[in-house]
């Protein structure tokens, strides 16, 4: 039987390729709805793709629109709140 040797994580999180910036960062949304840039480490990645080891909490939400200049603190809307506004 063959072996691989690697680094174990307790915790490692799959996101779309997009969601990174900077190469380093993705953006979550605070309690507050703020948007707060977080630097994670990043262990593989594909063309689609990025496995996340370090950086992120469970359940929080990393924001996934493509952004050309994001501001630190600046409120978030959720879409799906967008859509359920009347």
């Amino acid at each position: 039987m063959a072996q691989i040797e690697g680094k174990d994580y307790d915790r490692v999180y799959e996101l779309p390729r997009i969601a990174l910036h900077n190469g380093d960062s993705v953006y979550v949304v605070d309690r507050d709805n703020k948007l707060r840039e977080r630097k994670v480490t990043i262990v593989d990645s594909d063309a689609e793709s990025i496995l996340v080891a370090d950086g992120l909490k469970e359940g929080e939400i990393v924001t996934v629109s493509p952004m050309t200049s994001a501001v630190e603190g600046i409120e978030v809307v959720s879409l799906s709140k967008i859509g359920s506004e009347s």
